[in-house]
């Protein structure tokens, strides 16, 4: 009868696995010896790399954390916006026909005559006593000129408030600026020195040209 030949244990296997490796040449080390190593070599790499991976999404977190309130309140501000935006642009509607109403009513060039007969009649009508009405040199702008004409009015008081409101409701679009009241030569009359500004559309031709700035020399 013949005995069982002996086998050696899985440990002894192993250990003789890593028996007499030569640790100059890893390249000629038996298959398990070798992939422990290349295991042992990735995690030496892996385990500083998502260190520094945490260590950064750490930060990214906590600087996230802190953008957090400042953008709840920007997001917000910015739906409340949202919220005016169909009021806002009814109303710049409401301001670009009014706009374009007042550019209707505008004179064309050339009826500056028109106008200053228009206000020596306005003052003549309440009895005031017309001692200027001397146009400047227009101001030019994009589409319009700016006129400004020099006013000195003479008259009661109350004369003087009428003769402002008949401005105001000219057809042709005219301000008074600058107002200045002060006593008249005759007794119970105030004089009033203004400055009226009346607008008209420039030229076609005009209107190509770059509008003029003030106090530039031709």
């Amino acid at each position: 009868m013949s005995l069982p030949r002996p086998s050696f244990s899985t440990a002894a296997r192993l250990a003789g696995a890593f028996h007499g490796l030569d640790w100059r040449n890893p390249a000629l080390w038996p298959p398990l010896p070798r992939g422990l190593l290349c295991a042992l070599v990735a995690l030496g790499v892996a385990l500083p790399a998502w260190g520094l991976l945490s260590a950064s999404a750490g930060a990214d977190l906590a600087a996230a954390r802190e953008r957090e309130p400042v953008l709840r309140r920007t997001f917000t501000a910015k739906l409340a916006q949202a919220a005016q935006l169909a009021p806002l642009q009814r109303r710049r509607q409401e301001l670009q026909d009014l706009s374009a109403d007042l550019e209707h009513r505008l004179p064309p060039p050339g009826q500056l005559e028109t106008l200053l007969s228009a206000l020596h009649q306005a003052a003549q009508r309440h009895g005031l006593q017309v001692e200027l009405i001397r146009p400047e040199p227009a101001q030019t702008r994009a589409h319009l000129a700016e006129v400004p004409i020099a006013l000195r009015l003479s008259g009661r008081f109350h004369a003087l408030g009428a003769f402002a409101a008949d401005v105001a409701a000219l057809e042709t679009p005219v301000t008074l600026q600058a107002l200045q009241l002060g006593a008249g030569s005759r007794e119970a009359t105030t004089t009033l020195e203004a400055s009226a500004r009346a607008w008209h559309r420039r030229d076609p031709a005009e209107a190509l040209r770059p509008a003029a700035t003030p106090g530039a020399t031709p």
